[in-house]
């Protein structure tokens, strides 16, 4: 169930938050599996410091 709550962001899911890409792209399936998940965090953990 969606709640809305002024200055909260729009979605609902944890993920969604974290990652303002939509998840109907070509990565859709990959966020379905828990590696997936995994490999896009600690991906963008590298590009925040500069890794890639």
């Amino acid at each position: 169930m969606f709640h809305y709550l002024p200055g909260a962001p729009a979605a609902n899911n944890l993920i969604e938050n974290y990652y303002p890409k939509c998840l109907k792209t070509d990565n859709e399936k990959q966020f379905k599996a828990e590696k997936g998940i995994e490999n896009q965090i600690k991906l963008t953990q590298m590009k925040k410091i500069k890794f890639t």
